[in-house]
């Protein structure tokens, strides 16, 4: 019973880190700043241990320094100082709140000295949102009472045009959220083999992803390409196919039960219209979310000065007269390329890194790919949920790489500062 406890406690505080629920009885305040006390509490009583996993990542450290130094410096000279306070959160939510949920599964949970029991329970953290997303869409009252009662809206008119979307319980439902449930679902289908009673809960994550951001789906697909990366065999091929047709039979049955509005109707058959153009023309160029975010082709700072440590603001919102949702425009309005250096730099060890120790896993390639896709879609870094989970997933991929032994503890390799 109390192992059943500790569970339910891991699931709870999971959600909260990768979805960070909106509730109205807080006002707004994310419901991740409750996780600050409880995972700090657990560090205060395991400090020397929690000290050594963060030795551990001490170049990941670095990278953390090397951002803060440079917002601090921007914000200086002319900066916005919002974005220098999120990447105070960003720090601590990328970084020291996913080493403190490791310590908490290994002081308390993980008997198995695996990073497949962190992987299980992201899995059914997705399977949960899911479920809510799925009562949400058929029970238009239980729908209404979790988007206008239980979570809090600071754009409640923004909400109302969009009814046929933005169902579940996340911060960010019609954007970050779909590519989570992708991320997740990929992750599923990659452990395919180990996971088989995942296969269940495919048609509700499917649906948590088509009725609030569809991009997530091509998230999701690259589950089906590491699935084959590992395995390298031809039954990964009827594997796919099977996934695919169950993907087909999937939309077939959404289309036919009746409870979608003609909204959400047009809101997902507008996807499946937009890949077939993009099929057709062989390129990305004339569908709706490529004219959306690339319409008016690159932007960046006017200036060489601008082009080199950035104007110091972003553009999302159409900020000074330039409007923008792609991350890498707006990273490099506000940075230039001395600070997209540094962020794509960290992108890129975390990607060497996982690809040097987890190389069986391929998780390297998840890692890699959704940030390429998210972070075209909207602000996928510093803090975004998306983030937030590849960030979990990267730490505890790279801490178990270590285990020597079933000890509980880390013991590291003679050059590991080098690794």
């Amino acid at each position: 019973m109390e192992r059943l406890f500790k569970y339910i406690v891991l699931v709870l505080i999971l959600y909260i880190y990768i979805h960070n629920p909106l509730f109205a009885v807080l006002s707004g305040v994310g419901s991740i700043k409750i996780l600050y006390l409880i995972l700090g509490f657990i560090i205060a009583l395991s400090w020397s241990k929690y000290a050594r996993i963060v030795k551990l990542f001490n170049k990941e450290l670095k990278y953390c320094v090397y951002i803060f130094v440079f917002v601090f410096l921007r914000t200086i000279i002319g900066g916005d100082p919002s974005i220098f306070r999120s990447t105070i959160t960003a720090f601590v939510e990328i970084f020291f709140l996913p080493l403190s949920i490791i310590l908490f599964v290994e002081e308390y949970l993980n008997k198995e000295n695996s990073k497949d029991f962190l992987i299980r329970f992201v899995l059914i953290v997705g399977c949960i949102g899911s479920l809510i997303s799925t009562l949400c869409i058929i029970s238009p009252s239980f729908g209404s009472y979790v988007k206008f009662s239980l979570s809090y809206l600071p754009d409640t008119a923004f909400l109302s045009k969009v009814e046929f979307r933005g169902f579940g319980l996340s911060e960010d439902l019609v954007g970050g959220y779909g590519m989570i449930q992708g991320a997740i679902l990929a992750l599923g289908i990659a452990y395919l083999d180990k996971y088989k009673w995942f296969v269940f809960f495919y048609p509700f994550m499917f649906i948590s992803i088509m009725l609030n951001a569809r991009t997530g789906i091509i998230v999701a697909l690259i589950g089906l390409i590491i699935y084959v990366y590992r395995r390298k065999r031809l039954g990964s091929v009827f594997v796919i196919s099977a996934v695919v047709m169950l993907f087909v039979f999937m939309v077939g049955r959404i289309l036919s039960m009746g409870f979608l509005s003609d909204e959400s109707l047009a809101f997902i058959m507008k996807f499946f219209e937009e890949l077939n153009e993009v099929q057709e023309a062989g390129s990305m160029e004339g569908s709706d979310t490529y004219e959306a975010l690339m319409g008016d082709g690159f932007k960046h700072p006017d200036s060489l000065i601008g082009m080199i440590i950035g104007d110091g603001y972003q553009i999302m919102g159409n900020k000074k007269g330039v409007s923008s949702d792609v991350g890498y425009f707006n990273q490099l309005f506000y940075g230039g390329l001395i600070y997209c250096t540094i962020l794509y730099g960290y992108i890129l060890h975390n990607v060497k890194r996982l690809r040097n120790k987890c190389k069986n896993d391929s998780i390297y390639i998840l890692f890699l790919l959704m940030f390429l896709i998210a972070n075209f879609k909207g602000l996928y870094l510093l803090n975004s949920g998306g983030f937030r989970l590849m960030s979990l997933l990267y730490f505890s991929c790279v801490f178990y790489s270590y285990y020597v032994n079933n000890s509980g503890m880390v013991k590291f390799l003679k050059n590991n500062q080098n690794s």
